[in-house]
């Protein structure tokens, strides 16, 4: 995925998805992005069946993959990220907006 433009933290996470979607859409290719939109959400599934704890861990990756505090970016990073907003425009928080959704992240134990 190509890098993503300024991101507004009013932005709802379906909205920033989307994006996501398009950018990963327009670099991989329909059936290469269906694939690992596919696995990522099989990955997260794997890892815990609890849909709420599944949330959680993907805000948390999120928060990880993007906090400049923890060192500069790379392509991987920017494509977990996005990967991570695909899979959350699937859940209760697809309203939120980004500074609701980091705000929440922040707060989780």
């Amino acid at each position: 995925m190509a890098s993503m433009a300024q991101w507004d933290p009013d932005d709802t996470v379906q909205r920033l998805a989307l994006e996501a979607a398009r950018i990963a859409h327009e670099g991989l290719g329909s059936t290469q992005f269906e694939q690992l939109r596919i696995t990522f959400s099989q990955q997260i599934e794997q890892e815990n069946t609890d849909p709420e704890e599944q949330l959680r861990a993907t805000v948390r990756l999120l928060l990880q993959k993007t906090n400049r505090d923890s060192g500069p970016k790379d392509v991987a990073d920017t494509q977990i990220a996005g990967m991570c907003l695909i899979w959350l425009a699937t859940t209760r928080v697809a309203g939120w907006s980004l500074l609701q959704l980091y705000g929440w992240g922040a707060a989780l134990p």
